[in-house]
C-alpha cells in the first residue's frame, strides 16, 4: 500500500491511496485523472503556481508524461 498526499499554501490535499504496487502507469493515471479532483477545492489562481517535485528516485519508468 502506498499513500500520497500534498500541502499547498493553507490546505492539504488528498490522502490518496494506492492498493496496488505504485508503477510508473499507476502515477500517471493519478496525475492525469485523481489529482485533478483532488485540486478542485484549490483556488485556480493558487494551482497555477503549482510545480511537481518528487524526491523519490524513478524505479519503474523515466518519464511519467510523453
Amino acid at each position: 500500500m502506498n499513500a500520497w498526499s500534498g500541502s499547498l499554501s493553507n490546505h492539504v490535499i488528498g490522502p490518496s491511496v494506492f492498493d496496488s504496487n505504485l508503477t510508473g502507469h499507476t502515477y500517471e493515471f493519478f496525475l492525469r485523472n485523481e489529482l485533478r479532483v483532488l485540486l478542485e477545492d484549490i483556488p485556480l489562481i493558487t494551482r497555477k503556481q503549482i510545480y511537481f517535485h518528487d524526491r523519490v528516485p524513478q524505479q519503474y519508468m523515466r518519464h511519467v508524461f510523453p
